[in-house]
């Protein structure tokens, strides 16, 4: 029987979706961790502490309080984002520089800044990232991938 220690968790990749019934590629590649993984103990500890900390004083956390730590959360989870054009390699000949999907006008480089504009302006791109994250089964299955 293997040591059960040595079950880890593994970073896996999910394809953004097109939020239509046609649910296809958007051009959109998110690498993120399970929010069990112990690479995000510190942020759900940080996130916890605030919320004490305040209940401690008597307030209470407010709606936009709960929505900006789960983009934190969602943040944190995020190791890296591949921008790429769903059409076709752009050497091949039918590269459609306009299938290039962009936000606000440009491909976003990967930063806090950027991740949590993303986020906090496409609600659906939020939730496919949400979905992932807390489905803590599949990073254990590096076969999977959405």
């Amino acid at each position: 029987m293997a040591d059960l220690t040595a079950i880890k968790s593994m970073d896996r990749t999910i394809e953004i979706l097109h939020p239509s019934p046609s649910a296809h590629a958007i051009g959109v590649r998110v690498t993120i961790l399970s929010i069990e993984d112990e690479r995000m103990e510190k942020i759900r500890r940080s996130i916890t502490n605030n919320r004490l900390a305040l209940e401690a004083r008597g307030k209470h956390f407010k709606a936009e309080d709960i929505e900006e730590n789960n983009r934190e959360l969602l943040f944190a989870a995020m190791t890296d984002w591949e921008w790429y054009n769903p059409t076709g390699d752009e050497k091949a000949d039918n590269y459609d520089a306009d299938a290039m999907p962009t936000f606000q006008g440009g491909v976003p480089d990967f930063n806090k800044k950027n991740v949590m504009a993303v986020l906090k302006s496409l609600p659906w791109f939020h939730g496919q990232v949400n979905e992932a994250v807390g489905d803590a089964k599949a990073f254990f299955d590096n076969s999977k991938s959405s």
